[in-house]
């Protein structure tokens, strides 16, 4: 899959999602916030804090389930935006994603799951 191709797939995830989760009644009535961590909740992921050594979080599928662990060695901003992206995974699918610093960087992953 190209790049592009990736790009976009993401982009209609991400609407479908949006719109599952009611996001403009939500940004509307909470002056802007969205609940990332709530979200991962009504997708029923299972959402742990705790200290990882060398990664942001992660997320894990076992037996129909999803988990997302979360490193409590940052600061909220940067866990709201680790979530927001292990969110992806679990609305996607993925079976394991284990993520770093490379998920902060501009130039972006090549991993098209990633992307």
């Amino acid at each position: 899959m190209s790049r592009r191709q990736a790009i976009l797939e993401g982009a209609t995830a991400a609407a479908r999602l949006h719109y599952h989760l009611d996001v403009q009644h939500a940004v509307e009535s909470s002056g802007g916030a969205i609940d990332v961590f709530g979200a991962l909740l009504v997708l029923k992921a299972e959402l742990l804090f705790r200290p990882l050594e060398g990664l942001l979080g992660f997320c894990i599928r076992a037996n129909g389930r999803a988990g997302v662990m979360i490193s409590t060695q940052r600061p909220l901003h940067i866990q709201r935006f680790t979530g927001a992206h292990e969110l992806g995974h679990v609305y996607l699918g993925h079976t394991e994603s284990l993520d770093g610093e490379e998920i902060l960087s501009r130039g972006g992953p090549t991993d098209e799951r990633e992307i």
